[in-house]
């Protein structure tokens, strides 16, 4: 789901709450990362062997 921190306040909160700044932020489970980074590349790996239930 995606979520615009530049239309809600309440949005940008949850980032901050999960200890990031800036954004892009993704969530998957547990994991959380920011950024465009190899670390997203391995959590996408891992949410298309491993999808929510």
């Amino acid at each position: 789901m995606e979520r615009n921190v530049s239309v809600s306040p309440e949005y940008q909160k949850e980032v901050e709450q999960l200890g990031f700044l800036g954004v892009p932020v993704t969530v998957y489970q547990d994991l959380k990362v920011k950024g465009f980074t190899n670390e997203l590349k391995a959590l996408i790996e891992k949410a298309k062997t491993n999808p929510r239930p």
